[in-house]
Parts: C-alpha cells; structure tokens; sequence
C-alpha cells in the first residue's frame, strides 16, 4: 500500500491509510479523485501552527494527548506530512516568564513536546520556528540599552539589537533553552523579523552581517542539540524591509549564506512568501538552496476566526506550486479549532492539484463528517460560504441559506461528533448577522442592534464564548470587510 507520508523518515508504525482515516472518523475514504494522483504539487506538505495568546477552545492551550492524536490523524488524512509551531517568547517562553504566565508556559512545552512524539507515530515530521532576537518580555524591560529600533517595537514586542555585544549571551541562552524543549523535532527554522529584528544605524550599515551571523551561530546550536535536524532559514519579509528601506539586500543575503554554508548550503531550505511577486523563493532555487512555499491563509492579526474555506485561492495557488519545483510548502494556522477544515482542504490541494473545487468540498466535508450523505449536503455549503466572503456585498438570504445547510448537516451526525463539529453552525449563524452588518453599514441603529445581538449569540456559543468581547468591538470592521470582499482586502 502506497505510504501517505512520503518524505518522512518516521514510518506510520503499522498503521495504513484506511487505519488513519477510520482513526479520524473519515471512512468512507476520501474520495478516490484525490487518493492517488500522479504527483502532488509538493513533497513536502506542512501545517505552520501559529501559536497565538490562550483563546480556548480556538487555540490549542488545553489540548490533552486526545485532542492533539484527533488533530494530527485529520491533517494525515489529508496528506500532510510536517507540522511547524511557533511560539511567542515575549509571553510563552520556558526560559523567562512573569510568574503569572509560568506554569501555564510549561503545561504548553509540554504538550508540544508531547505532541512531537504523536506526530512522528504517524509518519510526520515537526519543525520548531523561532527568531532568535525576539525575547521574553521579562528579560527585554531589565535591559533598556539592548532596544532594538525596528517598528515592531515601537508596537510593543520586545526585540533586541543584535549588533550590540550583549544581546548575544541572551539570545543563546533563551533559544538554547527553547531548543532544548523540542530537541526531538525534525527540523528548526529560523526568523529574523515579524517580529524580531533591527534597523538602528549600525545594523543597517552592514545589513546582512547580523543575519548571517544568526544563521551560523544557531545552526550550530541547533546540530549540537539535534545532528540530525534539518536547518530552515525564513526570509520572510525582508523584500518589504527592501521596500520601506530603498536598500536592496536580500540577494546579497542569499550570496553570503551560500558562501559562508558551502556546500552544505543545499541541505538548507529557504522559506518565503507564495504570494508576494518580490519573494526570494526562485532566487534561493537557482543558488541551490531548498525551498519552502509559505502560504499565508489565515492573517495572524486579523479578528476574523471564522471559518473561510478558500477554494478559488487554493486553485490557483497549488497550480503555481506544481510548476515551480519549490521543495516543499506550508500553510497557516492560527486557530484550529475554528479553521481546521480550512487546513485540512489545504493539505488535500496541496496532495492533488488537479482536484476540482467540488471533488475537493466533497471530500474535506466526507473527511469532516463521516458520512456521505452529511458530506453531500456540506459540500455545497462550504462553496456557498466561500463566495459570501470572497467577492463582496454579500447577500443576507444566502446567509441565511448557509446556516439552514448548515445545521442540516449536523442533523445528520452522531451525537458525538455533532459536539466535536459545534463551531459549524455556531459559524454559521455568526456569518449570518456579519452578512447583515455587511448590508446595513449606513444604518446606525440597525449595527448597534446587530452588534448586541452578535456578542450575544457569541457568548452563548461553545466554540466563541471568549472571543465575545473581541468579536463584538470588530464588529462593525468584520462587516465592512465582508462589504468589500476578501478578493480587495485579504483578511
């Protein structure tokens, strides 16, 4: 039988496809346009799982061995073959926290490491990011000299300069630590920006130097505490430094690198952005590095949570990485407990490039519920929701008719998964009233009435309850967005 790991140097322990799918509720098989095609666009298939502040149940904060095994036997299952994580070591770092914030950063060391463990019983691999000048905020205040300028900290992350002396024994002595944490993993990637960085007058006046240095200095550590870890360096997103700077740098970057590596410059993958023309993806091909696709799906800054399943861009975008020859690519997330399914169609574009929109809602919805007769009646829906966001001036009885096909669904299921499926309609029916926000923006008795009923339906959920707050004070920009439509402004 055909392994759906391939790449991975840690077998499925006996377990087939079948297995993993039945293990994810998903039987019957995905549908067989999408099992075996002649190539998937990549080889390598990731999930870069942003770990942002604890927003339960969205975030992955009280994920216990089950609901870590239930995630990573959905993202096999759709033929993902590595998982990324970062953390924000401004407030979820081991090495220094404020005491508030210190049991609850281990119990989340903990499950990850943890969850390492789970992944390569599946046949995946894991990569650790991180960005080595960005600090635990605890740290940073006691050492006001060591200030990074970069707008980053003008916005409150706490970066330090690296072409200071002593900003170096503290960047090695917090990303030790870290890497230590997650020295099973498979692979380490390395950030200098967003968040992270300099732009002080002496880092600009050899620009490359300090990233350079980074590389090397943590390339190192990373091969004394893993030897056999793969090394990952992310170039992300010096071409808008290049923009905002006027100063061109990031081929001088890629020349120095593969300089200073030699030969061992081809075992490093490059990462970089899929979707911005200035990328460095192509440049790092032709010097012999490995490549990386990163595809930005979900927007780390953005409140919109909700579900967005993203056919038209995934078309498009797979059909770019099939033809460019790029190494591997990975998709990201922020909250899963909301957007897994926005993920889990990702990684089956990504296993088959030539699957059409509909095999691929047919198939995300059988993965997702089960049943085909469920998978039949959501498949449609998630169309329906995709084109509410995606072109703009949505229409209130469309929503209304994604909420009815919606609970439909969920009709159909077991009781069980019915309550592991909860954000479906509880999605729905918020999508609901942001479509009527959408639609009564110059009304302004009509968005406060909209506004109280929107946190009300969000506090009354299981999946959003936490997110109320939020929600409601982004009502009223959720709803300009949707007017507007994803296709003019990504969000």
């Amino acid at each position: 039988m055909e392994s759906q790991n391939a790449g991975s140097d840690h077998p499925p322990q006996g377990l087939t496809r079948r297995q993993l799918l039945a293990r994810a509720a998903a039987l019957p098989a995905v549908s067989s346009e999408l099992t075996s095609p002649s190539a998937p666009a990549v080889a390598e298939r990731g999930v870069y799982l942003n770990v942002p502040s604890p927003l339960p149940p969205l975030t992955i904060h009280d994920w216990d061995e089950r609901e870590w095994s239930r995630y990573l036997d959905l993202l096999t299952a759709s033929r993902f073959n590595r998982l990324y994580f970062y953390l924000w070591q401004n407030e979820q770092s081991d090495f220094a926290a404020d005491p508030a914030h210190k049991a609850r950063n281990r119990r989340l060391h903990e499950s990850l490491r943890k969850m390492i463990g789970l992944a390569h019983r599946r046949g995946m691999k894991v990569t650790f990011l991180f960005c080595p000048t960005f600090m635990p905020r605890v740290l940073w205040t006691q050492r006001p000299e060591l200030h990074a300028d970069i707008e980053y900290v003008r916005a409150g992350f706490p970066c330090l300069c690296p072409s200071r002396p002593d900003s170096w024994s503290l960047m090695r002595d917090v990303y030790r630590h870290e890497l230590e944490w997650f020295r099973q993993a498979d692979g380490f990637q390395l950030w200098f920006y967003d968040p992270g960085g300099c732009m002080c007058a002496e880092c600009r006046r050899d620009i490359t130097a300090p990233l350079v240095r980074q590389a090397e200095e943590f390339r190192e550590m990373s091969r004394r505490i893993q030897p056999r870890a793969e090394f990952q360096i992310s170039l992300w997103p010096v071409w808008e430094w290049e923009s905002r700077l006027k100063i061109r740098y990031g081929l001088e970057l890629l020349d120095r690198l593969k300089e200073r590596f030699g030969e061992a410059h081809r075992e490093i993958a490059i990462t970089d952005s899929m979707d911005d023309p200035r990328s460095f993806l192509n440049a790092a091909k032709e010097r012999g590095f490995r490549t990386q696709a990163f595809l930005f799906l979900t927007h780390v800054e953005t409140p919109f949570l909700f579900l967005f399943p993203q056919f038209d861009y995934l078309k498009r975008t797979v059909a770019r990485l099939a033809a460019a020859g790029y190494s591997g690519a990975f998709v990201h997330s922020l909250t899963p407990g909301s957007k897994a399914l926005n993920t889990c169609l990702s990684g089956l574009a990504l296993w088959n490039p030539a699957a059409s929109e509909d095999e691929l809602a047919y198939s995300v919805s059988l993965l997702f519920t089960g049943k085909p007769e469920a998978a039949r009646r959501l498949a449609p829906a998630l169309r329906l929701w995709e084109r509410l966001i995606l072109e703009g001036s949505p229409k209130p009885e469309e929503a209304r008719e994604l909420r009815r096909q919606a609970e439909e669904t969920i009709a159909l299921l077991s009781d069980e998964r019915r309550r592991r499926l909860i954000w479906l309609p509880e999605s729905a029916q918020a999508m609901e009233i942001l479509v009527e926000g959408a639609a009564s923006l110059n009304d302004p008795t009509q968005m406060v009435r909209l506004t109280a009923r929107f946190r009300a339906l969000l506090e009354s959920t299981h999946t959003f309850r936490a997110y109320a707050p939020q929600g409601a004070a982004e009502f009223r920009r959720m709803a300009q967005w949707l007017a507007g439509g994803w296709r003019r402004e990504h969000f």
